[in-house]
């Protein structure tokens, strides 16, 4: 069932939320076989951290407030990414005590895949929408996002590192390498 301009819309909170939900599900759907190629056991949650993490790295602490969870429960997530080679811990140049949970190669690969999904996924958005209705959404929504946050929010988009490998052609299909059978997962002692 369409919905035509007279009928009720959901609340933005409600839009927002099922959107996500919606999203969420189809990119983790198409990054599935991938990552269990590459022996990658992802979950929905992780995209919390993945949806989270800046290119410099990014204390556990704000990891886990932006994703709206506890700090025992984001540090559970990434012990399982780091687990599985996908980020690691490294000291907080700014603050001896503190770790940054940064993105490693193969991170960065699965990071480029997303991407890549994003785009395909955008790319149906648009065609349902059109193409000029989808662009004005995302407009008004990063212009709103901006002005509630009181200053321009970004992504990582263009802190991707190696996002053109040597040769021009595209990354936006290489898949995860996978993880050495032998590796011994690193766990904190609880």
């Amino acid at each position: 069932m369409t919905a035509s301009n007279s009928d009720p819309r959901l609340p933005i909170g409600q839009l927002f939320v099922h959107h996500l939900r919606v999203f969420r599900e189809r990119l983790l759907a198409e990054a599935q076989g991938e990552a269990e190629q590459a022996g990658v056991a992802l979950r929905m949650t992780h995209l919390h951290v993945f949806g989270n993490i800046k290119a410099e790295g990014t204390r556990l602490s704000d990891l886990a407030a932006w994703a709206g969870m506890t700090r025992p429960s984001m540090a559970e997530l990434v012990n399982e990414l780091e687990d599985q080679g996908l980020v690691e811990r490294r000291p907080d140049s700014t603050d001896g005590r503190a770790k940054l949970i940064c993105l490693t190669p193969q991170g960065w690969r699965a990071i480029r895949i997303g991407r890549a999904i994003i785009d395909r996924i955008e790319t149906d958005y648009a065609q349902r929408l059109g193409p000029r209705r989808f662009e004005a959404m995302c407009q008004t929504l990063q212009e709103l996002l901006d002005d509630l946050n009181g200053a321009p929010v970004s992504g990582a988009r263009d802190d991707l590192p190696e996002t053109r490998p040597k040769g021009g052609g595209s990354t936006s299909r290489e898949p995860l390498p996978k993880r050495p059978k032998n590796r011994v997962p690193k766990r904190v002692p609880k």
